[in-house]
C-alpha cells in the first residue's frame, strides 16, 4: 500500500486537480484507490460529485469524533475509486483538536486501526490525501499518515518558494516526531509552452528537487475547469486532450516507481514504523 500526501502550502498550484486525476487514472489502471479529501473547501469531493452536507459524516468525524474511515468512505462513479469526503465542518477541526491528546496523529491512528482490524481500508493499493493550501494541524496529520509526499509546483516563483519551504518542514516533522516521510515526487503543473519564464522556473524546480521531479509536465489548459464544472475528470470530458495525456503519463511514472528500490522502500510498512516510535 502506498500512502501519498499531495501538499503545497500555496493555493492554486493544482493539488486537487492532481489528487483527483492521479486517483482516477490509477483506478482506471485497475488499482484500488482511496482519495482522502483533507481540505475544508471539499473541492475533491465536489469534483467527484460527492456532496457531504454539514449533517452527514465526513473526514471531520474521523479526525475529531469517534468515526472510523470505513464509517464515512463512499463509492464514486469511477470503478475502484472510493472517497473519504470533506465538508465545511473540517474548518473547525483545528480548534476542536487543540486539547485532544495525540492531535498530530489522529488521521494516522484511525487509518492504522482500521487496517489492524482488517477492515476493507487495508485492501487499497493507494491512499491519496488531498491537503489544504496551508501548513496547519490537518497538514501535519497528512504528513504523519503518509510515507510519500507529492508536491505540485505551478510555474511561478512564489509556488516554487512555497515548495522549497516544505523541505524544511518535512525534515522538522521527521526529526521531532520520529517519522520517515519523504518527498518522492515533484509535479510541474500549469506549464505554458512557449513561455520563457515557465521554462526558467522549471529549470529551478529541477535544480531544487533534482531526481524527485517527474519527467511528465502538466501543461496549462482550460479543460480542467470545464471538466470540473460537469463534475467529470478530463479522461471522461475530453479523453483525447493533452490534459488527459499528461495525467496518464504521470500515473505511468507513479506506477513505474514501484519497480524501483526507492518506490519499494517508500511504500513499505505504511504506519507500522510510526506507531512503533510513538506508542
Amino acid at each position: 500500500m502506498r500512502v501519498i500526501a499531495v501538499i503545497n502550502q500555496k493555493g492554486g498550484v493544482g493539488k486537487t486537480i492532481t489528487s483527483v486525476h492521479v486517483s482516477a487514472f490509477l483506478a482506471r489502471r485497475g488499482k484500488k484507490v482511496l482519495l482522502v479529501d483533507l481540505d475544508p473547501q471539499a473541492n475533491s469531493s465536489l469534483l467527484l460529485n460527492v456532496k457531504a452536507s454539514l449533517n452527514e459524516l465526513s473526514i471531520y468525524d474521523v479526525m475529531v469524533e469517534d468515526a472510523f474511515p470505513e464509517d464515512v468512505i463512499v463509492d464514486t462513479s469511477i470503478e475502484n475509486l472510493s472517497l473519504l469526503p470533506s465538508n465545511l465542518n473540517l474548518a473547525e477541526a483545528e480548534i476542536d483538536l487543540v486539547e485532544k491528546p495525540g492531535r498530530e496523529i489522529k488521521l494516522a491512528e484511525k487509518l492504522y486501526k482500521s487496517i489492524e482490524r482488517e477492515t476493507f481500508v487495508g485492501s487499497y493499493d493507494y491512499i491519496i490525501i488531498d491537503c489544504s493550501p496551508s501548513l496547519n494541524i490537518l497538514t501535519v496529520n497528512a504528513l504523519l499518515a503518509a510515507k510519500e509526499i507529492f508536491v505540485p509546483v505551478q510555474m511561478s516563483y512564489f509556488a516554487l518558494k512555497g515548495a522549497g519551504h516544505l523541505i524544511d518542514i518535512v525534515k522538522l516533522v521527521n526529526e521531532e516526531l520520529g517519522h520517515g516521510v519523504e518527498i518522492t515526487g515533484v509535479i510541474p503543473t500549469f506549464f505554458k509552452e512557449g513561455s520563457g519564464e515557465d521554462k526558467e522556473v522549471l529549470k529551478k524546480v529541477k535544480e531544487t528537487f533534482k531526481d524527485s521531479v517527474f519527467d511528465t509536465v502538466i501543461r496549462s489548459s482550460d479543460i480542467y475547469d470545464k471538466a470540473a464544472a460537469q463534475h467529470e475528470t478530463v479522461f471522461d470530458y475530453k479523453p483525447d486532450s493533452g490534459a488527459s495525456s499528461d495525467y496518464k503519463n504521470l500515473v505511468k511514472e507513479i506506477i513505474d516507481m514501484e519497480d524501483d528500490e526507492e518506490g519499494k522502500s517508500a511504500k513499505k510498512g505504511f504506519l507500522s514504523s510510526l506507531f512503533k516510535k510513538t506508542h
